[in-house]
């Protein structure tokens, strides 16, 4: 840090002596932003800029940092004034492509992906997002074939293994996606998201005990996920393990309070007990909630009847 703070006087000293100098700026500008104050940095760009509107370097790293930003649209603008001036950058199209994507502009993403790919087809990193692109289109078989080609270029890539198992889940192939998941965690196995999502596939499957694991598996990595703790619940449920999935609700609840589905099963569970007070209770919190919630108010309904039923019949 102390180098980066005496690079930067020497800067201001020259800028001084040498306003007009656009690479003086644009090597302040760089040293702002290893500093962390990217704010400045963005300034000290728009100098170098105002000086040398072509100066394509300057406007790469100045929309890298307005991604840093999340400032989206003022990225693209810049990727775009890039390419103008070096149509065959690589790390613009795929940024861009990035962008895009930010946006919700998945075709135009796509394009800008596809020509990343036109010039660097061994980026496998590229041809991961555009899997990532094509599912969030909803074309899965095509985003399958994406994340393939990436797991081609690099077999030990858990977010690419991750990515095409949550791709072939949503298409319906539950036996696939756990196989990509195991091909994840054996990578990384402290990641979180496979876990989950192969305990989800495993319980879609009506392998309870084994959704378990892997929920636990997943709680290890993130104890802290109210979904993850509401899954398992479920999964304990279709075991007939009533009071250790109302236990689980409560985890997810006390992590989350206004999840309207933890207090649903909940509900549905100390119906099951026979507790239908206390079921009355967790329909109206979920419904609280989510007031069109039509499942709660259905169950409520059944439970106030029951415990109508309960109330009113004769002693024996």
């Amino acid at each position: 840090m102390g180098a980066i703070r005496e690079a930067l006087s020497s800067y201001e000293k020259a800028i001084q002596i040498q306003p007009q100098y656009a690479r003086v700026w644009y090597n302040q500008a760089v040293a702002f932003s290893r500093l962390g104050q990217l704010e400045e940095a963005l300034a000290s760009y728009d100098q170098a800029l105002s000086i040398r509107p072509h100066f394509a370097d300057a406007l790469y790293n100045q929309a890298n940092l307005l991604c840093r930003l999340e400032r989206f649209p003022e990225a693209l603008r810049k990727y775009e004034r890039v390419i103008e001036i070096r149509p065959r950058l690589f790390s613009a199209w795929f940024n861009r492509g990035n962008v895009l994507r930010k946006l919700e502009l998945y075709e135009d993403a796509l394009a800008s992906f596809d020509r990343s790919i036109e010039l660097d087809p061994k980026a496998f990193e590229v041809w991961f997002h555009r899997g990532k692109t094509l599912h969030q289109l909803y074309r899965y078989k095509a985003a399958i074939a994406s994340y393939s080609k990436a797991l081609s270029l690099r077999p030990r890539f858990a977010e690419g293994w991750y990515g095409r198992g949550y791709t072939y889940y949503k298409d319906g192939q539950p036996e696939q996606a756990i196989t990509d998941f195991d091909k994840a965690v054996d990578v990384n196995p402290d990641y979180f998201e496979a876990w989950r999502a192969r305990g989800s596939a495993l319980r879609k499957l009506g392998r309870f005990e084994a959704a378990i694991a892997s929920f636990d598996c997943a709680l290890e990595a993130n104890p802290e996920s109210p979904e993850t703790w509401y899954h398992r619940g479920r999964s304990l449920d279709h075991l007939g393990q009533t009071g250790a999935a109302v236990a689980s609700y409560d985890k997810a609840l006390t992590l989350n309070p206004e999840y309207s589905r933890a207090w649903y099963s909940r509900g549905v569970a100390f119906s099951r007990l026979g507790e239908h007070a206390i079921a009355i209770t967790n329909f109206d919190q979920a419904l609280s909630i989510n007031p069109s919630y039509l499942d709660a108010a259905r169950r409520r309904r059944i439970s106030l009847r029951q415990l109508k039923n309960v109330v009113t019949k004769p002693p024996s």
